[in-house]
């Protein structure tokens, strides 16, 4: 225990971190010449002496020596003032202090090994002490530091989650635009299927026949784009007339469909077709035999339609009667 309370002693000596009571006690110990191993005390010095030179020098910024350089300039009458003013309170406390007559200076005891041991632990005590008092103090603060840490966390978690819920929020009410979207284009669809069948009803109904025969209709004059088909069922007695890129007439002329048999033209309707509008049905055609029907065609008459055809022919088609082989 001697030995190790020596040694401690030796180190802090040497590094010059002893208390001021290990210290003296420590000083008066080698005055009185104790029991102390110099050779290692020595090298102990020794390797103190060489921990700054192993240390880098680190030099302050340049511009912070210029700002205290400057300061100490400014302060330098104020400094003088005060160094003079503790020399003039020294000299009078000298001249003040009296030490009395009876009163003598002690001698210096002579310092063993249990001495020294004795102060060393009684210091020893002292810092260990001291320490478990600012160990006491430190859970404290690491409970305060962790309900720092934690209240930061769950700020910070709550604004990822609320972050994370406006994303989605947003990618929903988009989600839910495009749905909406959808509907709408497939409703206005199914708006549109539902006209087509109520319009194309009645065409869907006609080439259910079986005995449907088409004539074409090809324009009366040559660069005209206009065209047409007449499809006729012999059995149901009725028609459909067929027309694209057919003009517009005034309002006091119409299109008027014939067909002509056996040098006979017989009216089966009057028309006005619209862009919209390219088929338009027949419910009673005139009996005709397959046989007998030779032309059809389409003119333009006033507005109440004319017995005859007077006015131009806008488009015709002839029909071509199978040959019947001879015997």
């Amino acid at each position: 225990m001697d030995e190790k309370v020596i040694h401690e002693m030796m180190s802090a000596f040497a590094a010059g971190c002893m208390d001021k009571e290990n210290y003296i006690n420590f000083k008066n110990y080698i005055d009185s010449q104790g029991e102390l191993p110099y050779r290692e005390l020595g090298e102990l010095q020794n390797l103190t002496a060489m921990v700054p030179l192993i240390l880098e020098l680190e030099l302050p910024d340049i511009k912070l020596k210029d700002r205290i350089a400057k300061k100490l300039i400014g302060m330098q009458d104020e400094i003088k003032a005060k160094i003079k003013e503790r020399k003039t309170k020294t000299r009078s406390t000298k001249e003040k202090a009296v030490i009395p007559p009876e009163t003598e200076l002690p001698h210096k005891a002579k310092i063993t090994k249990d001495i020294l041991t004795e102060t060393f632990e009684r210091t020893t005590d002292k810092k260990q002490k001291t320490l478990s008092k600012e160990k006491k103090k430190e859970p404290k603060r690491f409970s305060h530091l962790l309900l720092w840490i934690g209240f930061i966390l769950i700020a910070v978690l709550l604004g990822g989650l609320s972050y994370y819920f406006y994303n989605s929020s947003k990618s929903l009410n988009t989600e839910i635009l495009n749905l909406k979207n959808e509907v709408t284009s497939l409703q206005e669809e199914i708006l549109s299927n539902k006209d087509f069948l109520s319009n194309y009803n009645s065409l869907i109904e006609f080439f259910s026949y079986k005995d449907i025969a088409v004539i074409d209709l090809i324009p009366a004059e040559e660069n005209s784009p206009s065209s047409g088909k007449l499809f006729i069922t012999y059995a149901q007695l009725k028609g459909l007339l067929e027309m694209n890129n057919i003009p517009a007439l005034p309002t006091e002329q119409v299109y008027q469909l014939w067909i002509v048999t056996n040098g006979v033209s017989y009216s089966i309707g009057t028309f006005s077709p619209s862009v919209k509008e390219r088929y338009f049905e027949i419910q009673q055609m005139p009996y005709i035999s397959k046989e007998d029907l030779e032309l059809v065609r389409l003119t333009i008459e006033p507005r109440d339609g004319s017995p005859t055809p007077q006015g131009q022919t806008f488009l015709y088609g002839v029909v071509v009667q199978p040959r019947t082989r001879r015997r």
